[in-house]
């Protein structure tokens, strides 16, 4: 699949292209599915959420099933429908962050998701610029990892690369996030970048309900998954893992029978900052 792109991006001129691209996105039947996810992790995320309100519901916590639109953050969103693990919330309602890399690929999400703050840059622990392999707008093999290039190099598939803008999380929740919204969760899948993306987060100040992030490198199965230095990471922070949607690890935030965090110190640290 990725040579017959390339070909066609070869013979093909780039505005047109872009122009196919833009339709399908916006008008195009061929991702028209009550879910969108690639390999279904928003309903999967769903789920989750109303498993969560009726368990709130039966113990008279919550008030009822509830209705209200959330707020999510999408790192490495791709595209503003195709695989997206976001679009399903949209069109109940919500908005969110999109964050992506790939130069140009804000222009259709600008378009196709209004309501949401889209961002094109990389997501790091360090900020400044990063090389950004490239083969295609949008494509999933698009990364910052040099290793994972070189991989798809060899099998005579030949990147673009450019410089691209490179921020913490922190930075960007602090500047981007509106004042007082809480997380319902964020999605990260940046093509074995995603631990760094982690790193970047500042966990006493945002604590997203639930994580869905896509398992690095060699993490193929649910035993090496276990013993990974992501979940060991999720873990100090008072996250466990929930779900599993290979590739796709889900994280939820640990919390007691009243809803509350089981980390004392972390739900007053959460507080304290709002």
């Amino acid at each position: 699949m990725m040579v017959w792109n390339r070909r066609l991006k070869d013979r093909l001129p780039a505005r047109l292209l872009r122009v196919i691209r833009d339709t399908l996105e916006s008008f195009g039947p061929l991702w028209s599915r009550k879910y969108y996810g690639q390999f279904g992790e928003d309903a999967v995320i769903q789920g989750i959420f109303q498993d969560e309100a009726w368990a709130m519901a039966s113990a008279k916590a919550g008030g009822g099933i509830r209705s209200e639109p959330g707020f999510y953050v999408d790192i490495g969103a791709f595209a503003p429908i195709q695989h997206s693990n976001t679009y399903w919330f949209y069109k109940k309602g919500w908005r969110g962050i999109n964050i992506d890399a790939t130069p140009g690929s804000m222009r259709i999400f600008n378009r196709v998701r209004r309501r949401d703050i889209n961002l094109e840059l990389a997501i790091s622990t360090q900020e400044g610029e990063l090389t950004y392999y490239i083969w295609g707008t949008p494509n999933v093999c698009n990364t910052t990892s040099k290793e994972v290039a070189e991989k798809l190099t060899k099998n005579g598939c030949f990147p673009e690369q450019k410089k691209v803008k490179a921020q913490t999380l922190r930075r960007v929740l602090d500047e981007c996030l509106p004042a007082g919204q809480t997380i319902d969760f964020m999605s990260v899948d940046v093509e074995s970048h995603n631990l760094e993306v982690l790193k970047s987060n500042d966990w006493q100040k945002y604590r997203p309900r639930i994580i869905l992030v896509e398992a690095d490198g060699d993490e193929g199965d649910l035993q090496s998954i276990a013993a990974s230095e992501m979940v060991s990471l999720m873990r100090g922070h008072h996250y466990k893992v929930c779900a599993w949607v290979k590739p796709t690890i889900i994280f939820k935030l640990e919390r007691d029978e009243n809803g509350q965090e089981t980390s004392m110190a972390s739900a007053a640290a959460t507080r304290t900052s709002a």
